[in-house]
């Protein structure tokens, strides 16, 4: 697979405190530092071209977000709403995601290393072109996903879901994968050798196969 096209941010961003969201703003070439937005709500918010660094979304709802062309570094979205969100040439560096809602998002050309997306919602998502790294994905969610051109290295996915999800050119290199569920609909996945007994096991355990020592 080819790498996420990364984000094409301008040479300079201008300094913003940025600690308002409403509905349908926008936020375009800033830096926004340290900004407390712990359970805003707004809808179709567009951020182009701008670094978030150590930004609160804390159960924040915001609905249809069009996020392009930006970095998010150290980034709390624990728990936030980000339904139907539109992610392009977007990088997520060390960010807690646990619980984050990201159900029926579009996700092309995204990189997200070091992020805890525990229990993260990613129902009948589209992610295209996205590479996952040092990731924890326990107990995710990605029933009916669609994933086209995905790579996931040394991620942990144990007991995440993937029940009619949609899977091309996926790879899962060095993850864990115990008790993962949905493992029928991975067909075409990619997997490291020494993930292999745990995905069979999964996949044994969906099928109602019983292993019986002689």
């Amino acid at each position: 697979m080819s790498p996420p096209a990364p984000p094409q941010l301008p040479a300079s961003l201008e300094a913003s405190g940025g600690s308002t969201l409403a509905s349908e703003d926008e936020w375009e070439g800033e830096l926004v530092t340290g900004a407390d937005l712990t359970g805003c709500v707004a809808e179709r918010v567009t951020v182009s071209a701008c670094e978030l660094r150590g930004v609160r979304f804390t159960g924040a709802e915001l609905r249809a977000l069009d996020l392009r062309d930006t970095r998010v570094v150290d980034c709390e979205l624990s728990g936030a709403l980000m339904n139907k969100a539109s992610f392009h040439r977007v990088e997520l560096v060390n960010c807690r995601m646990a619980g984050i809602d990201l159900s029926n998002a579009t996700l092309e050309d995204v990189r997200v290393s070091e992020c805890k997306l525990d229990g993260a919602n990613l129902r009948f998502a589209s992610s295209k072109s996205t590479a996952l790294t040092d990731c924890s994905l326990v107990d995710a969610d990605l029933a009916g996903a669609r994933l086209e051109d995905v790579r996931l290295e040394h991620c942990d996915l144990r007991t995440a879901q993937f029940a009619k999800a949609s899977l091309q050119d996926v790879h899962l290199i060095g993850c864990e994968l115990e008790g993962i569920r949905g493992a029928a609909s991975m067909a075409g996945v990619t997997i490291s050798p020494e993930a292999a007994l745990a995905f069979a096991l999964s996949l044994f355990a969906e099928l109602g196969i019983t292993l019986e020592a002689d």
